[in-house]
């Protein structure tokens, strides 16, 4: 029975991939044999088995987590269930025994549960979470890039004398002529040292809420100076 994702997109790649896989491996078998007559199907199986170990003992590790908190978890379940008998059949109901033996089992019965979901599900989330966090971060970076330069643009359509301004004289030249108020000016500093930083791989980081109110505020900006060009 072929192999299926349950994704289309996944199982064409994956398919693709199988193909690319087969003709790396058999260029492998040829560079290690001196002619068609010496192939072997032993030294096909050693290359193939060294390229998958790293997976295998990977897919290995996993399951012995698994196995250990199944084990662990149904353990738990079988003392809190031993506890809970001898303790109703020599001691009583006692509230106190009770509730510790219900404990003991719940926390083996989740244990079980555990070890039956994915053991990287939830660092794949993380993961992913990250890479997106990461993504939108580089994206918005560029943003502010971008918006300095739309600056630089604005900056020089407007000057008559028509040299071109540097970006430290920017907001000067805006200021001078009135175009921003002082606290835009300070508004408009803080953001070149935004894009500096980000410019110079500057090893101060930012968060999403940062970057985004950096560019909804120098957009204001923009668009305020987009009306007088």
């Amino acid at each position: 029975m072929a192999f299926s994702s349950g994704n289309e997109k996944i199982d064409n790649y994956l398919n693709e991939l199988s193909e690319e896989y087969k003709e790396l491996l058999f260029k492998s078998l040829l560079n290690q044999s001196s002619s068609f007559d010496n192939l072997n199907v032993s030294d096909l199986l050693r290359i193939d088995n060294e390229i998958k170990k790293p997976l295998l003992m990977d897919h290995q590790k996993n399951q012995r987590k698994k196995q250990m908190l199944l084990g662990t978890g149904m353990l738990y379940m079988l003392i809190g269930f031993i506890v809970y008998v001898f303790s109703n059949t020599y001691l009583g109901n006692l509230d106190v025994i009770t509730l510790i033996t219900l404990t003991i089992w719940f926390f083996g019965f989740l244990m079980t549960i555990y070890a039956f979901l994915p053991l990287n599900m939830f660092a794949r989330k993380m993961y992913a979470n990250n890479r997106r966090e990461n993504q939108d971060v580089s994206l918005l970076s560029y943003e502010i890039v971008t918006k300095w330069r739309k600056l630089e643009s604005i900056a020089n359509d407007l000057n008559i004398d028509k040299h071109k301004i540097l970006s430290y004289s920017i907001m000067q030249f805006f200021l001078n002529n009135r175009y921003i108020t002082d606290e835009e000016a300070k508004e408009l500093k803080n953001f070149l040292k935004l894009r500096n930083e980000i410019v110079h791989a500057s090893a101060t980081t930012y968060t999403l809420d940062e970057l985004t109110n950096a560019i909804s505020t120098v957009n204001s900006i923009i668009n305020k100076l987009e009306k007088i060009v």
